[in-house]
């Protein structure tokens, strides 16, 4: 589902993607100019399924989606716009935490390539124009599946300068 709240854009409920360790496989072949063969990478059976699921949101969300990218599409026409992506990743108790209530290893970063490209396809725009972002791992309740809430916006391209005053104030001027 899509919303336009303000001057920003909400996709509810994306399908979780997998980690890049569960995307990719990997096999050695013969090869002449190789010693003991060369080692190629493909796209797994879990990053395939996730394909799958991403084109079937898509196809239940259709008429959104392009409405949606006809929006951003000329809004990022306009010189130094751009997109900030910040993402929710919603996952059940027990993928975040432990029996005794520490953290797990859950590394939403690893999530973050598959699901980029997943928004590439949704929205019909580059994810190269995706500049600004942020990540937050929450939980979900109830029956609810795990899954990615992501918020859109249209940015200004920042100078590092700018940035760096925002986050250091005149701290960063001593590096």
């Amino acid at each position: 589902m899509i919303k336009k709240i303000k001057d920003f854009y909400m996709i509810y409920n994306i399908p979780m993607p997998p980690t890049v360790n569960k995307s990719y496989s990997s096999s050695v072949v013969a090869s002449v100019n190789h010693k003991y063969g060369k080692t190629i990478r493909y796209a797994s059976y879990d990053l395939k399924m996730y394909k799958n699921k991403i084109h079937a949101y898509l196809m239940q969300h259709k008429y959104s989606f392009e409405a949606l990218f006809c929006e951003l599409d000329s809004r990022l026409k306009e010189k130094e716009n751009l997109i900030s992506v910040d993402r929710v990743f919603c996952f059940h108790p027990k993928a975040i935490f432990r029996k005794d209530g520490f953290a797990k290893r859950n590394d939403v970063t690893n999530r973050i390539k598959a699901l980029d490209d997943a928004l590439e396809h949704l929205t019909g725009i580059d994810d190269k124009m995706f500049f600004k972002g942020s990540e937050t791992k929450t939980l979900i309740t109830g029956g609810q599946s795990e899954c990615v809430h992501v918020k859109l916006s249209i940015i200004k391209f920042i100078k590092q300068e700018e940035i760096m005053s925002k986050l250091l104030g005149d701290v960063w001027l001593v590096f």
